[in-house]
């Protein structure tokens, strides 16, 4: 009786925590609603694990279809005439794949159906090309949290200045390999594409680093 009074008192609290939610196997195909949506529904697939909000609305699942949904971030597509370009919301996420939905019906994370190019900072430069087929992650403000570079990129970790200040701060990062990304897309962990040297110390290329703003970067 003590530890259902807690949960409830949980979750009068704090409304908006995992421990408010359920979980449940599907036994079949579901057309289910996802939390923040005024109207619609999604099909989520049998036999995958769905989260649900204290209203019986989805949190996460694995879709049963490929779906273009409307994200926290903003990525930029080519159109036509041929050369043109548009920005949006609205993402190509893959099938049989996890999906995560924020209280505003916001797609927080999602495996990415096609390479894709995103704003590291909602709206602003720089673009980076993520792949498809891999997790995307944006935090509350749109800004990209994790994802796996589609092809080298040149970007600057924390702590930059400390233990590189005369390269603009700079590093690139191998394709193919998952990016961690802090305060203004600064990486906080990553997977080097070529050698680099720091106070002495030779770090080879495809080696992976946590990187800070106080001090040098750190092998993992």
């Amino acid at each position: 009786m003590k530890k259902i009074l807690v949960i409830f008192l949980a979750c009068m609290l704090f409304p908006v925590v995992a421990l408010c939610s359920t979980t449940k196997i599907l036994d079949q195909d579901a057309d289910l609603h996802p939390q923040g949506w005024t109207s619609g529904t999604l099909k989520f697939k049998q036999g995958s694990s769905v989260e649900f909000n204290e209203q019986g609305e989805v949190i996460s699942g694995v879709l049963k279809y490929n779906e273009v949904l409307h994200s926290l971030g903003r990525g930029r597509f080519f159109g036509y005439p041929l050369g043109s370009h548009i920005t949006s919301n609205y993402l190509n996420f893959k099938a049989d794949s996890g999906i995560t939905f924020d209280e505003h019906g916001l797609v927080i994370s999602g495996t990415l159906t096609d390479d894709t190019y995103l704003y590291l900072i909602y709206m602003s430069e720089p673009e980076v090309k993520f792949q498809g087929g891999t997790t995307i992650l944006f935090d509350k403000n749109g800004n990209v949290s994790k994802g796996v570079l589609n092809k080298d990129a040149l970007l600057r970790p924390a702590g930059s200045k400390i233990f590189s200040p005369n390269n603009a701060g700079f590093l690139t990062f191998k394709a193919g390999t998952e990016v961690v990304f802090g305060p203004d897309a600064r990486v906080i962990k990553g997977t080097i594409a070529n050698d680099i040297t720091v106070k002495g110390i030779t770090y080879l290329a495809g080696t992976t680093l946590q990187f800070n703003e106080s001090g040098y970067p750190q092998k993992i």
